[in-house]
């Protein structure tokens, strides 16, 4: 959960912690998405294939990708993630891989074409690499997060990338700008962390009303019954609201569309509904 406020003199941006967000147009504008501004895009500085996005803070060492590529018919929805991200190892000639996190298959019937929705997995893992043209001897150890949206009508793997230093090498040229060994985690400094990212966040500004999908670590401690009570007023205290009330809260519901193995996932149910703006591509 974050704590956010409008900015006055820009309604469509939002402030987490000591970040500033604001939309980015990506690929001449045809999709946008939300990301701190402390990310620099890179194709002001060199060129960028026409298939990417990419956007880089020098002071933290960490970098966001977005990639168009063509559809593998041969790399199965369950587990795409994974494929991308081991392939990305092979690469970037990446060592010691560990595969720290995966999720299962997820549609996204947002996000539809021809009424066939979007198919979402992600995927966290750990490797060593190093910089540009350097060698094995200056490899850096970082985490990379990586989300996999399947637009299959259209033939498309979407690919978001996001690479975090934990190790910086005394011989990587990373070292120059933020320093050699333990990197520091921008949360440390009070910004969103990597981690954080795997967000979806829309504004209405004419209406002064937004709406956050958010992908959390299970929380074991929680029970079903009141869940969303329990995140409301977590949600209250990380924000530091006052005087807040509980208006209404449900019981709890079965949503068998949503099924893993035969388990289904217990969903509050909501009253209220929201406007939302879908982007065509």
């Amino acid at each position: 959960m974050v704590k956010y406020s409008k900015e006055p003199d820009n309604p469509t941006k939002l402030k987490m912690s000591a970040d500033l967000l604001s939309e980015r147009p990506l690929f001449g504008g045809a999709i946008s998405t939300l990301f701190p501004l402390r990310f620099q895009d890179v194709s002001n500085i060199r060129q960028v294939p026409d298939h990417q996005e990419v956007f880089v803070d020098p002071a933290y060492d960490e970098s966001l990708i977005f990639e168009l590529l063509d559809f593998k018919h041969e790399v199965g929805d369950d587990g795409s993630a994974v494929w991308f991200l081991r392939d990305l190892a092979i690469e970037q000639d990446g060592e010691g891989f560990m595969l720290l996190e995966q999720s299962t298959v997820v549609e996204a019937p947002g996000l539809c074409y021809k009424n066939i929705p979007a198919i979402v997995t992600t995927a966290i893992g750990q490797m060593a690499v190093s910089k540009g043209r350097q060698g094995r001897e200056a490899q850096n150890i970082i985490k990379v997060y990586l989300a996999n949206m399947r637009l299959k009508e259209v033939g498309t793997d979407v690919l978001f990338t996001a690479y975090e230093p934990i190790l910086i090498n005394p011989l990587s040229e990373s070292a120059s700008a933020v320093g050699a060994g333990l990197a520091t985690p921008a949360m440390q400094s009070g910004l969103m962390p990597m981690a954080t990212k795997w967000q979806e966040v829309f504004v209405d500004p004419a209406c002064d009303e937004s709406l956050i999908f958010e992908l959390l670590d299970f929380k074991h401690e929680v029970g079903d019954d009141g869940s969303a009570v329990w995140f409301l007023q977590d949600l209250a205290i990380e924000q530091d609201g006052e005087g807040f009330m509980l208006l209404e809260q449900s019981i709890v519901v079965e949503a068998p569309g949503l099924c893993l193995e035969g388990l289904q996932l217990q969903l509050a149910k909501w009253y209220e509904s929201f406007r939302m703006v879908c982007l065509e591509f």
